[in-house]
């Protein structure tokens, strides 16, 4: 995943590579960072296999209220048939910043 990191305020173009992500289905899969849809969700055009996303402002769930400090967010790919991907290791989760 590229960047690592962005603003809680959102529209970071992050780059999400890995396997299996059905980066050509249709419709495309969904990203999500710390539970926050991504849009413009597309193929990369030139990394096979990834995807390009961009982040939303990073809010709180309950309050609604953007949240501010540091946080380790995981980053979900779900695919249309409900298969879906979690990065779970320390480098590839986005940090919120």
């Amino acid at each position: 995943m590229s960047p690592s990191s962005g603003p809680a305020v959102g529209s970071t173009k992050l780059t999400v590579s890995g396997t299996s992500l059905g980066a050509t289905d249709d419709p495309p899969p969904l990203v999500r960072i710390c539970g926050v849809a991504a849009t413009e969700v597309k193929p990369h055009p030139t990394l096979v296999g990834a995807l390009l996303a961009t982040t939303e402002a990073y809010s709180d769930a309950v309050t609604g209220e953007e949240r501010t400090g540091t946080n380790a967010c995981p980053v979900r790919v779900t695919r249309s048939d409900g298969r879906y991907d979690e990065a779970g290791q320390v480098d590839q989760i986005y940090l919120c910043i």
